[in-house]
């Protein structure tokens, strides 16, 4: 059994927890309301629900659609509709 050797995995990390932990130590009104969103996220969680009885929500949005249009003159991008559902 032939073994090759295996590359060293790299690992990636953005700075997202470094900044969230950075505004939880320098600004304690911060702190407070994050931990009184995790308590009542907790709380609402423990209620349960029905999904049957939850009414459906309708949001208005507008799409624009954008196509490429290749042209040997004009390679440009052109919005061709906008809908509104």
């Amino acid at each position: 059994m032939a073994t090759e050797k295996q590359p060293k995995l790299i690992r990636r990390a953005c700075g997202t927890m470094g900044a969230h932990m950075l505004l939880l130590e320098r600004y304690p009104a911060f702190r407070t309301r994050q931990q009184r969103l995790e308590s009542e996220t907790i709380r609402r969680r423990a209620l349960g629900f029905i999904a049957a009885e939850l009414k459906l929500a309708k949001i208005k949005v507008v799409v624009n659609v954008v196509t490429r249009i290749r042209h040997k003159t004009s390679p440009m991008r052109k919005s061709t509709a906008r809908s509104r559902r």
